[in-house]
């Protein structure tokens, strides 16, 4: 049983790896009242979704044969019967099966977003008010501030918005927060170098230089490019 047990970890530790997907808003001509009640079957089908989303089924693709197996297993479950195979002889087995779908999903984001942003690096190459590092880190100073620019031994007060390619904010602190140096992604750790106190610059950060390959999940997607203004 040990084995099983462990392959229920990691696969939900794997699962958890993956990035979340961004969900279809509705536009506002299209948001309808809800009804005053949903049947059972519409709060199982929720339960459902809910329960399909956080083992990224869609991700690693799985087929509607292998969900027929994954609900026949269920069924076993709810009538408490055991399993036609030994769960601890399977198990290391299971681990292999979902380690392997788990790379494959994640070389496929990978290999997409890869694309994505390469086309995304080139359109700033084209941009002229954007300057670029040796690195490929890419930047425009609004002010360069005073005194000297900050170095890795430092501690620094920013504010700071984030954003996707697409410009969808992700991240922004309003209220300044304080960091040091040492721990800052390589994209701030060298454009805030460029600047001194009261400086304010815009990063265009690639994904090298931010999280790469691996990306940090949910959030950030693997091979994604981030920008962030800075002050």
């Amino acid at each position: 049983m040990k084995s099983f047990c462990s392959f229920l970890t990691l696969a939900l530790m794997l699962v958890a790896s993956l990035p979340a997907q961004p969900q279809p808003t509705a536009s506002p001509a299209t948001v309808s009242s809800p009804p005053t009640s949903y049947t059972k079957s519409e709060f199982l089908q929720t339960l459902g979704w809910h329960f399909g989303r956080q083992l990224a089924l869609h991700e690693m693709e799985f087929t509607t044969d292998e969900l027929s197996a994954f609900a026949a297993g269920l069924e076993l479950a709810r009538t408490r019967s055991q399993l036609p195979h030994p769960p601890e002889d399977i198990g290391p087995q299971a681990d292999a099966y979902i380690r392997t779908r788990h790379q494959a999903a994640v070389a496929k984001i990978q290999a997409e977003n890869a694309k994505t942003e390469q086309a995304f690096l080139n359109r700033l190459q084209q941009n002229r008010s954007i300057s670029f590092t040796p690195s490929g880190l890419g930047y425009e100073i609004t002010a360069k501030g005073s005194g000297p620019a900050p170095t890795t031994k430092d501690n620094i007060k920013v504010t700071y918005t984030g954003q996707f390619a697409s410009g969808e904010v992700f991240d922004r602190s309003q209220e300044g927060i304080t960091f040091s140096m040492s721990t800052a992604i390589p994209g701030w750790a060298e454009g805030l170098a460029l600047i001194g106190v009261g400086g304010k610059i815009k990063l265009y950060v690639p994904s090298k230089l931010a999280y790469g390959a691996q990306g940090n999940p949910p959030l950030i997607l693997p091979n994604t490019p981030l920008i962030f203004t800075v002050e």
